[in-house]
């Protein structure tokens, strides 16, 4: 979920915005990279990107999985009541560390290795 702005600041485009400006569309952006979602993930700020993105991929809304280094399914919330562990492991450049984000389009047994909930499935049944 994309954390709830300040009215003049706008994300379009995976970018964020200050429309105080009236130039604002022309300007370059306060931050690149605010929300788009990363199917590799090798920094701390691909990972909040993916997370600010939100558990959808769009377009399609279809849902989204992140991926251990070990192999290990992560869900979105998995990620996010964890986030600290995980940004430590890829600040630290640890082996076992989040490495990829994608979608979950048809294994209805996928679990997360943090909560042991199923991750939703696009298409499977």
């Amino acid at each position: 979920m994309t954390p709830r702005l300040p009215s003049h600041l706008f994300a379009t485009g995976g970018h964020l915005y200050d429309c105080r400006d009236p130039n604002w569309a022309e300007a370059e952006p306060l931050r690149r990279n605010y929300d788009t979602s990363h199917r590799d993930i090798n920094s701390v700020e691909e990972l909040k990107a993916t997370l600010r993105a939100g558990p959808w991929m769009w377009p399609g809304g279809y849902p989204k999985f992140f991926l251990m280094n070990g192999g290990e399914t992560v869900s979105f919330d998995g990620v996010r009541k964890n986030l600290r562990e995980h940004i430590d492991a890829i600040a630290l450049g640890h082996r076992d560390r989040i490495v990829g984000c994608d979608v979950n389009w048809e294994d209805t047994d996928m679990t997360c290795a943090y909560t042991g909930e199923v991750i939703p499935s696009a298409y499977g049944e």
